[in-house]
Order: structure tokens, then C-alpha cells, then sequence
């Protein structure tokens, strides 16, 4: 779906046998593929905009990034939390949230502070 709306997502599977997660919510996060960094933005929850689950699920958009990492390993490293999730009654709120998001992430990022 992220592609879909315009923000394609490495969807990172999760055992919740082996780690311990912050809370749920979205955050300012850093990405590290192969020994480089990303700057991404991450929601740790339960996508209830999207679906009826209490599955937890990781999903990372990295941004201005457009290569293909499909079964690759990757690392998040957690800068700070953005917000809670949130449950949006139209895709649309969704993307226009995303959009902010992204917006806060930057603007994070280009300062080097956190939230």
C-alpha cells in the first residue's frame, strides 16, 4: 500500500520473541543499508488505518530513496518519536499525515535536533 500512496515501505518482519520495540507511534529514524545511513521515517503498530489486526508490524519509508533492498538486511536506528498512530477514516487523511510527517522529518534532520 505505501507504494501505492507514494511512500514506498521496507516492511521489516518482527518476532516478538527476540526484541523489544518502543511503542507504538511514528518516528524520526535513521536507516543503514550496507554501511550507509538513511534518513527515514518509521511506524511501529498496527496500520489500523488500513487493516483490522493486533499484529505488530514495522514499516520504514527512507527517504529519497529508490533502490530495490527486497530480502536485504537492514538496521533502524530510533532518533525520536513523531507522534501516536493514528486511525484516519480516509486514505487520504492518511497521505496528507504522511505528508507532514515527512515534512517534520526533514526539517528535523536538516536542524539535527530532535522532537
Amino acid at each position: 500500500l505505501g507504494r501505492k500512496l507514494g511512500f514506498p515501505t521496507a516492511n521489516i518482519a518482527y518476532d516478538n520473541t527476540e526484541k523489544i520495540l518502543p511503542k507504538n507511534g511514528v518516528y524520526y529514524t535513521v536507516t543503514k543499508i550496507k554501511d550507509k545511513e538513511y534518513v527515514s521515517i518509521t511506524n511501529i503498530g498496527i496500520k489500523p488505518s488500513v487493516q483490522e489486526s493486533n499484529c505488530i508490524s514495522i514499516e520504514t519509508h527512507i527517504l529519497d530513496f529508490n533502490q530495490s533492498i527486497y530480502g536485504q538486511n537492514i538496521s533502524i536506528i530510533f532518533i525520536d518519536r513523531i507522534r501516536n498512530e493514528i486511525k484516519f477514516n480516509h486514505i487520504k487523511d492518511l497521505v496528507n499525515q504522511i505528508t507532514k510527517d515527512v515534512y517534520t522529518v526533514r526539517k528535523l534532520n536538516s536542524l539535527h535536533i530532535t522532537a
